[in-house]
């Protein structure tokens, strides 16, 4: 089936984190195999999946991943993180650094390491995650929408280096996910709109089948509907 990710070799950074495990679960029962690569490792694995506990912004470390997995079918990137923090004018260059290293240069270092093996192959898929509120600048969140939009931007100069390779490149850009993360730091808000991580998933890894090998360079909002 074309909708179907059944045989494929699927890399998910952030597996240990709810949208990482929600993207797992999906991705699994579509017939996936999966490499889970995190900073930690979950306390139970399921037998069938391969662990790699791997600190993203240590290329070195994530180039020896790579070497590990003889192929690729699909890459979903969902590492990241989010921060409310003071406004610009206030910002320590440390905390604008830290968005951008957990948001940017993560992709940067993975894609650098399982690109080739995608080129090679002439074929593969790779799936950004952006953010929907990060289309223009929002109060205290200055770093954190720089460095989304950044990480949209380098998704879209990928896809147009890469799709002539056989290579699918997209960004999914969801509103505000509703993980306990985020529900924990933003208590008043109303959470019932905000995106499952289970309807984030299905769109994450329909954009990893064949179904969508036409798809290249899209930024895709996905939002709860109330």
């Amino acid at each position: 089936m074309i909708n179907s990710l059944d045989g494929k070799v699927v890399v998910i950074t952030g597996a240990n984190g709810c949208l990482g495990a929600a993207v797992s679960e999906k991705a699994r029962s579509m017939g996936a195999r999966l490499v889970l690569m995190d900073l930690m490792m979950p306390a139970t694995q399921r037998p069938e999946d391969q662990w790699i506990e791997v600190d993203l912004l240590d290329l070195t470390a994530v180039i020896a991943c790579a070497d590990l997995v003889d192929r690729v079918d699909a890459l979903f990137h969902i590492a990241g993180g989010f921060d409310i923090g003071p406004p610009v004018y206030e910002l320590s260059e440390q905390q604008l650094e830290s968005s951008f290293k957990l948001n940017v240069t993560t992709f940067q270092h993975v894609t650098k390491a399982f690109s080739s093996k995608m080129i090679r192959q002439r074929k593969g898929s790779i799936v950004s995650i952006g953010a929907m509120g990060a289309a223009t600048g929002q109060a205290y969140m200055g770093p954190y929408c720089a460095a989304k939009n950044a990480l949209k931007t380098l998704t879209e100069s990928l896809s147009a280096e890469i799709k002539n390779e056989g290579v699918n490149v997209n960004c999914v850009l969801p509103s505000v996910i509703n993980t306990p993360a985020n529900r924990k730091s933003m208590p008043d808000a109303e959470h019932g709109r905000w995106v499952a991580p289970g309807d984030l998933a299905e769109v994450i890894c329909f954009l990893g089948t064949e179904a969508a090998r036409a798809i290249h360079g899209a930024s895709i909002p996905v939002q709860a509907l109330i």
